[in-house]
């Protein structure tokens, strides 16, 4: 889904800002960058994995943009096992694999 540029910011403490901020911070590993960019439950949430140095998806064997629906990634995250473990706030924390978000 497309959202033009009207449609991806939102007014929150008399500035505008992104439905998709960063809130887990960025947790590097084998020079790839790991974070989860969400805001309300309601929209979709995004795990990321890109490139360290570029900011870019350049391996589709290593790097991603997936959507998840229904998730509020919010805190650090934590590389563990092949897994990314992400909490959201007031509920329990997601599961996602590594490779694949």
């Amino acid at each position: 889904m497309h959202l033009g540029d009207e449609q991806r910011r939102l007014i929150n403490n008399d500035r505008l800002i992104s439905y998709f901020p960063i809130r887990t911070g960025i947790v590097v590993r084998d020079e790839v960058a790991y974070f989860g960019a969400s805001l309300l439950p309601w929209r979709d949430s995004f795990i990321c994995a890109v490139d360290l140095a570029t900011g870019k998806i350049q391996n589709p064997d290593k790097h991603y943009v997936v959507p998840h629906a229904k998730s509020t990634l919010e805190g650090n995250l934590l590389v563990a096992e092949g897994r990314l473990i992400v909490p959201q706030g007031r509920v329990a924390h997601r599961l996602f694999e590594k490779a694949s978000g």
